[in-house]
């Protein structure tokens, strides 16, 4: 088996069966609970655990694990993600119909614990389409997730057409870095 053929990823995953029974939930408002996220997500099916990720820090020098029981959060993030182990693949893939879904003023981003550009076993096709999605540039370091959601909704009534919206942060400090993408359910002329 060629390293390619594998789905092993950074967060820990040991084997493909975890990784089908995962996903992952992005733009989860600050100060969000794992409690919370197992009560909106026990609705699809056994929980087998629920983590917590990209806690934003503000000193790039102290450990994120030190911010974290310190309380040191960075007050230009918003948001936080998570991954979401079910027990089953079958949970994990209704849990899919929660994209977009409103979490304490946040419409939170549902996929595949999948990284983007890894295929599944099987699939030809990338998780994401380019031909369905809008590269945003020249943003403000500090737009959230739900800022860029609303200006598309706001002036052009778009809400039922966006499928996912990702502002690119830095992976230590998890603030913007001016960029982001809009997913749209259809491809648009």
């Amino acid at each position: 088996m060629k390293k390619a053929d594998t789905m092993v990823s950074k967060e820990g995953f040991d084997d493909e069966s975890k990784l089908l029974r995962t996903v992952f939930v992005g733009n989860l408002p600050l100060k969000i609970k794992k409690k919370l996220i197992l009560k909106e997500f026990s609705k699809f099916g056994e929980v087998e655990s629920v983590s917590i990720r990209s806690f934003p820090i503000v000193d790039s020098k102290k450990t994120r694990k030190g911010a974290i029981m310190l309380k040191q959060n960075n007050e230009k993030a918003s948001s936080v993600h998570a991954y979401v182990v079910f027990e089953t693949e079958q949970s994990a893939e209704a849990s899919l119909a929660h994209n977009m879904s409103l979490i304490d003023g946040n419409h939170i981003r549902v996929d595949r614990g999948c990284p983007p550009r890894k295929k599944l076993k099987g699939q030809d096709d990338y998780l994401y389409d380019s031909k369905r999605t809008v590269f945003m540039g020249n943003l403000p370091f500090d737009v959230k997730d739900e800022e860029v959601y609303q200006l598309f909704t706001g002036k052009s009534n778009l809400e039922n057409s966006i499928e996912a919206v990702r502002v690119i942060s830095d992976p230590h400090l998890n603030i913007g870095k001016g960029i982001a993408y809009v997913l749209f359910k259809t491809k648009k002329n």
